[in-house]
């Protein structure tokens, strides 16, 4: 699935130069090929990375601190006594983004002397993100008895897959296991245990990106020697009743 996103990526990025558009908010997917946003770079087409960025490219980018999310959603969890805890992976790793929150999770860890750390994933990157949170604890539980209290997962979607694979064991939520999410999606909300997630501050990302394209396209160009801006939001717990 993820490969086939990043085809259709290149592709639509290469349509988008074609018909020669004023400008871009981009959300890169791992995989695409740089060579997309150096010919952006080269028709003089500015744009804007929004929520992670791709290594070797200059741009502005709008971020959150996935750093801190992951570190506070590993913090709550160890407050309320939990010490074996672990992360769900997805399949789009490696990303910017994910490194960080597992970086974040792997720190707040360490810090409070818990040495126990794990990681579930899966090989299969072709799965949904909610079918591959459900498949990989329905894997991980199949190898033995559970072995955690509590999962953080790199978003929602993963949390959703975990939360069914773990209802289905015949795990309660949260008195066997709590499970924190990430991005704070709509439907959190409205399952039958509200999930608990880190939210990210959307719709003023969404804004400060704008406001840059809109300055590059009027011709604020980035000259030799300044720099890009580079701005980092601060996300938020989500308290609800999933731990």
């Amino acid at each position: 699935m993820y490969q086939w996103n990043s085809r259709k990526r290149k592709k639509l990025i290469n349509l988008f130069i074609e018909r020669r558009v004023d400008g871009i908010i981009v959300s890169p997917t791992h995989g695409v090929d740089i060579g997309c946003y150096l010919r952006l770079k080269k028709e003089k087409i500015p744009f804007v990375f929004i929520d992670r960025r791709i290594d070797g490219i200059d741009t502005d980018i709008i971020t959150t601190d996935d750093f801190m999310g992951a570190y506070e959603a590993t913090s709550h969890f160890i407050s309320l006594g939990h010490k074996k805890i672990v992360l769900l992976n997805g399949p789009e790793y490696p990303c910017s983004t994910i490194e960080k929150r597992i970086e974040g999770y792997t720190t707040a860890l360490k810090n409070n002397g818990i040495k126990d750390t794990k990681i579930i994933s899966l090989s299969d990157k072709t799965l949904d993100q909610k079918k591959y949170g459900y498949m990989a604890i329905k894997k991980y539980l199949a190898s033995g008895p559970l072995d955690f209290t509590a999962v953080f997962a790199i978003n929602d979607s993963l949390a959703i897959g975990a939360y069914k694979a773990l209802v289905e064991s015949g795990a309660r939520i949260p008195e066997d296991v709590a499970i924190i999410g990430y991005n704070d999606d709509e439907m959190d909300q409205y399952l039958d245990v509200p999930l608990t997630t880190i939210s990210q501050p959307k719709y003023e990302m969404g804004k400060k990106s704008m406001e840059l394209l809109l300055k590059r396209m009027n011709d604020e160009v980035v000259k030799a020697g300044d720099t890009y801006e580079n701005m980092v939001m601060k996300p938020n717990l989500i308290i609800r009743k999933s731990c």
